[in-house]
């Protein structure tokens, strides 16, 4: 268990040093935890396949899972909790909040209106987080989505 406390802080530092341009140094260990970083690191896996090539299905799956992995069950998850699961209406402001980020991801390898248009999808697969916190249903979800919006 050491070994990993060792690990995962000096992960942790490296990030820092790598990534302080961003925001001020004496303020970056305030907003980075382990788990964003490793969404940081895992997010962007799924754009190595970019699905307008009619991909396999595999990789299909494995876009799904890596970003609700990302996104939901460890940025919203962090969300939620850094905001005591404050809701808009009836809708967590962590989900609103991912949905946004996350549709501005897309515009790596979308035109601007389709990533725009990613933020409704992303909306229906965080509240299936918030409600069921189960990463099945929204991987499921997700890959059928991306199946039926690419395929048909």
């Amino acid at each position: 268990m050491e070994i990993v406390k060792i690990w995962r802080n000096t992960f942790i530092e490296l990030f820092l040093e790598t990534y302080s341009f961003f925001i001020p140094p004496k303020h970056l260990k305030n907003y980075v935890s382990f788990p964003i970083l490793l969404a940081f690191l895992l997010g962007g896996t799924g754009y190595f396949f970019h699905p307008l090539n009619k991909t396999s299905v595999l990789k299909l799956i494995w876009i799904a899972f890596m970003e609700e992995l990302t996104w939901r069950v460890l940025i919203q998850e962090q969300l939620n909790t850094l905001l005591h699961n404050k809701k808009l209406y009836s809708v967590s402001v962590s989900c609103i909040v991912t949905s946004v980020f996350f549709a501005l991801f897309h515009l790596f390898r979308q035109p601007a209106a389709m990533a725009a248009l990613v933020f409704f999808p992303a909306m229906i697969f965080g509240m299936l987080w918030d409600k069921y916190k189960n990463p099945y249903v929204c991987i499921g979800m997700h890959f059928w989505y991306n199946f039926t919006f690419f395929y048909f």
